[in-house]
C-alpha cells in the first residue's frame, strides 16, 4: 500500500523530491549505452515501472516515437503524458499478462530485485524474444543509496520523531483557533505555548546534529514547518488531522526504505540470478557496479543477458 500511495503523490523515481524529473548523471549514461543498438519501433517492456521515470528516459534519449514501452508494476501508478508510453497497475513479474516472446527489450531501474525473483525471472525472460536483450540497474547493498537510506531508517525510527509529534499535538491545541492577529499575540505571550515550542525546536536539532543529510532527506523538518507557517490559520482539528496525516506518510516512508534495504543485492545473489536467468535460456552479456565518477561510490549493480534459442 506504501507504493500505491506513493506513486499516487506524481512522484517520477523513488528519490522522491531529491529526484523530480528523470534520472540523470551516470544512471543516464548507463542507459544510453544500453539503448545504442534498440531498433526503431522495437516492443520494450519496463518492469516495475513506477511512474514511468526509465520509459520518459528511454524516449528523450532514443527520439523513436515508433517505440512501444509498457511499464508494469505491482503498485497503482499514473501514466505519464508521453507519447507511445502505457504503464499497468497490480501486475506481478511473475505472471506477466503477455504472450511469450512479445517483446524486444526488457529492462528495470531499481525494480527487478523487489520481485521474489526466483519465480519473476524466467516469466521476464519468457515475454522476451530469441535475440532479445534483458537490461537490469539493480540496488547493491553497499550503493550510497542504500547507505543513505539506512541513515534515513535509522533517523524515522528514532523515538525523537515520536516526542516531536505529541509537542506539536500539545501546541497546536494550547493554541486553539488562530485566525486573528490578536490571537498570534496570545501565543506569543503564553509561557507554556513557548515552552512547547522551544522542546520542539530542540528535538529537530537533535535529528539533525545526529544525521543532517537524512534530516533533510526525511522531510520531517519540512512537516513540521508547514505545520505552524501555512497551516498556523487552520482550525484545531484540522491542524491534528495534518500531524496524524504527516506520521501516516512518513510511517510509509520508513516502509519504502526498509523494502529497499531488503532489496539490495550482494554480489553472490547478482550471481543467483545470473545462474537462474543462465539455466532458463539467457546468455550474460555483461555484469559490473555502476559508480559515481567522482567519488568512485556505487550506484548499483548493471546486467545485460540477450535470450538465445534453447
Amino acid at each position: 500500500m506504501s507504493w500505491s500511495s506513493y506513486w499516487q503523490q506524481g512522484h517520477i523515481t523513488s528519490f522522491g523530491e531529491s529526484l523530480q524529473k528523470t534520472y540523470t548523471g551516470e544512471i543516464r549514461e548507463y542507459w544510453m549505452k544500453a539503448l545504442a543498438d534498440i531498433s526503431v519501433g522495437s516492443h520494450i517492456l519496463d518492469l516495475a515501472s513506477g511512474n514511468g521515470a526509465l520509459a520518459i528516459l528511454i524516449q528523450e534519449l532514443t527520439n523513436d516515437k515508433s517505440l512501444s514501452i509498457i511499464g508494469v508494476d505491482k503498485a497503482q501508478v499514473i501514466t505519464p503524458d508521453v507519447e507511445g508510453v502505457r504503464l499497468q497497475s497490480g501486475i506481478e513479474l511473475c505472471s506477466l499478462p503477455f504472450e511469450s516472446e512479445s517483446f524486444d527489450f526488457v529492462c528495470s531501474q531499481f525494480g527487478f530485485e523487489y520481485s521474489e525473483w526466483n519465480k519473476s525471472g524466467p516469466d521476464c525472460l519468457r515475454v522476451l524474444k530469441v535475440g532479445g536483450v534483458m537490461n537490469l540497474f539493480m540496488h547493491s547493498t553497499d550503493s550510497f543509496v542504500v547507505k543513505r537510506n539506512h541513515d534515513i531508517e535509522a533517523l524515522l525510527s528514532d523515538a525523537i520523531v515520536t516526542e516531536i509529534f505529541v509537542l506539536c499535538r500539545n501546541l497546536v491545541e494550547l493554541m486553539g483557533d488562530v485566525s486573528s492577529p490578536a490571537d498570534i499575540a496570545t501565543i506569543k505571550a503564553s509561557s507554556e505555548c513557548e515552552r512547547l515550542r522551544l522542546s520542539i525546536l530542540e528535538n529537530l536539532d537533535k535529528l539533525n546534529r545526529k544525521l543532517p543529510a537524512a534530516f533533510i532527506d526525511s522531510e520531517i523538518g519540512r512537516c513540521v514547518q508547514y505545520l505552524f507557517t501555512t497551516a498556523l490559520c487552520w482550525n484545531v482539528s484540522r491542524k491534528c488531522q495534518y500531524i496524524e496525516d504527516s506520521k501516516r506518510i512518513l510511517k510509509q516512508q520508513l516502509s519504502r526504505l526498509e523494502d529497499l534495504s531488503s532489496a539490495a543485492l550482494t554480489e553472490s545473489q547478482v550471481d543467483e540470478i545470473i545462474s537462474l536467468m543462465d539455466s532458463q535460456g539467457a546468455v550474460l552479456v555483461s555484469k559490473h557496479k555502476v559508480r559515481v565518477h567522482s567519488t568512485g561510490e556505487a550506484i548499483g549493480w548493471g546486467v545485460c543477458f540477450r535470450k538465445k534459442r534453447r
